[in-house]
């Protein structure tokens, strides 16, 4: 998990430098955090490390040690703008592994952003569910209105703790608190 708050004590121990997070993942069943440095570039390189070592787990590669047990596995980022910016192509290659084919090998990801505005929008395209709370600036709006496939207003009227899913295997659209 990428906690970069430090926020998720139930989901493992919370490590500040990815070789302790990866120490963590050598045992058949592992739960572990990373809380990414402060200064973007720094957590850009860490959040590429992660997630090389989460391809590791799911599909590793002729040469190199197997892990433990690969496969399935959840991976959760939180604040995902922090690490990735708008252009698939930009992206770290192991991101990019994650999104378009992580899923086939057991990989779930969980990724929230305050601003998907500022994300790449492939993630969009291939997630199976998106919901979405409240977002108070309108580019954000429009990004996840048109993944979510409702207008921008339904978004902007969102408050408090009200939420629009949508189950993209059903094109279900759900609204709750």
């Amino acid at each position: 998990m990428i906690d970069p708050d430090g926020e998720y004590e139930g989901c493992g121990y919370l490590h500040d430098r990815p070789g302790d997070a990866y120490q963590a993942t050598l045992f058949p069943s592992f739960r572990t955090r990373l809380r990414p440095h402060h200064d973007r570039s720094i957590a850009e390189r860490q959040f590429d490390v992660i997630c090389r070592i989460v391809r590791w787990h799911a599909d590793p590669q002729p040469g190199q040690t197997r892990p433990p047990r690969a496969g399935p596995l959840v991976f959760v980022v939180d604040e995902l703008a922090d690490y990735v910016g708008p252009s698939f192509r930009e992206s770290p290659d192991s991101w990019q592994w994650i999104i378009r084919r992580g899923r086939k090998y057991g990989v779930a990801l969980l990724a929230a952003s305050q601003r998907p505005a500022h994300i790449d929008k492939t993630l969009f395209d291939l997630a199976s569910t998106i919901r979405t709370g409240r977002l108070n600036n309108a580019p954000s709006q429009r990004v996840v209105a048109e993944a979510l496939g409702v207008q921008a207003a339904e978004i902007a009227q969102l408050s408090g703790r009200e939420w629009l899913m949508r189950d993209k295997n059903t094109g279900r659209l759900t609204r709750g608190k």
